[in-house]
């Protein structure tokens, strides 16, 4: 198994080009979702992006060695993000 990737700056956020993508695809989106849903997506999306950053410290052999992502906020915004894609899907127009 290997070893979460550690970064030597706090607050580096490893995927921007892909969280660009989903703030475009969560734009197209808006013409086909309800208000409500639509907000509570880009809010998942902020919520998602925060939890995706490095914040959390790291030490190896009592030494700072960098930063890491908090695995389950992560896993807590995605779920919450891809729950609200699910409805989106299920939306008839789809």
């Amino acid at each position: 198994m290997a070893k979460a990737p550690v970064y030597t700056t706090q607050n580096h956020l490893p995927l921007q080009a892909e969280f660009d993508k989903l703030r475009d695809i969560c734009e197209q989106l808006r013409k086909y979702t309800p208000s409500e849903l639509h907000i509570q997506l880009e809010v998942a999306l902020g919520d998602l992006r925060a939890a995706a950053r490095a914040v959390v410290p790291i030490s190896r052999a009592g030494g700072h060695v960098g930063y890491g992502i908090d695995k389950t906020q992560k896993a807590i915004a995605c779920d919450t993000a891809i729950a609200i894609i699910r409805q989106i899907k299920a939306l008839k127009a789809w």
